[in-house]
Formats: C-alpha cells, sequence, structure tokens
C-alpha cells in the first residue's frame, strides 16, 4: 500500500503517516482534454516524473541550449573557448539570457512591448499596430 510519511519541520519528533490511494494521480493534460502525462500522488511525492516536472517548469537549461545550437545532440560544446574560465561562463550566461528573453518575447507580446520600451529608456512605448 502507498503511504507517505510527511514531516513537520516545526517539530523533530512528530511524523504523520497518511494513506494516499492508488488511483490519485497527478496528470498533465494536451490543449484537448488527453492525458499527456501521468503518475500516482504517492510516487509523484517521492520521486516526480521528468515528464510532469517538464509540463510544469518549462524547458530545462539543457533543452534551451539544444534548441539554441549551443550544444548538440550528443552534447558536445559548439562555441569556443578562450581560456578564459570568466570570460567564457559570462558570455554562454548571456547567450542563454539572450536566448530566454527572444522566447518570452516571441510568444508574449506584451512582454516584448514592455521590454522594448525599457530598451528605449522608458522613452516611449511599442505602439500597437
Amino acid at each position: 500500500m502507498p503511504w507517505q510519511s510527511l514531516n513537520s519541520s516545526s517539530t523533530r519528533d512528530y511524523c504523520l503517516t497518511i494513506y494516499i490511494p492508488p488511483n490519485i494521480k497527478v496528470v498533465v493534460e494536451g490543449d484537448s482534454g488527453e492525458v499527456r502525462h501521468s503518475q500516482s500522488l504517492s510516487e509523484f511525492l517521492k520521486k516526480p516524473s521528468i515528464n510532469l516536472q517538464t509540463a510544469a517548469y518549462g524547458n530545462t537549461l539543457l533543452d534551451v541550449l539544444i534548441e539554441e545550437s549551443y550544444i548538440s545532440e550528443d552534447l558536445v560544446l559548439k562555441q569556443i573557448l578562450t581560456g578564459n574560465a570568466h570570460a567564457d561562463a559570462t558570455r554562454l550566461i548571456g547567450c542563454i539570457a539572450e536566448s530566454l528573453i527572444v522566447n518570452l518575447c516571441n510568444e508574449y507580446p506584451e512582454v516584448n512591448r514592455t521590454l522594448g520600451m525599457y530598451a528605449r529608456f522608458g522613452a516611449r512605448s511599442h505602439k500597437k499596430t
């Protein structure tokens, strides 16, 4: 039977064990209502599946690096390193940040307008067309 222990952080000697029936699940549905990912709640509390985590939190850093061609599918870095670890890390982090901002602006036009206004030092807002 799936039993889950919940420890209280305020008291060290108190432990609550509850029974979670196997038919209670965490489910991710697609746009048309079909079940895309599913896992029992007791398993999810112990170790959430990668599919549920991706659906809940979005793409991972690895996905972004592959999508933006910073690394290859076989996880080989495609950038030329200069030997200066600080400069290389700063450049890579800047590229990742730029990629995330571009994706966000493409997905949400209002974010694009707001960030564009800040890029112009808040002087004028982008006109809606």
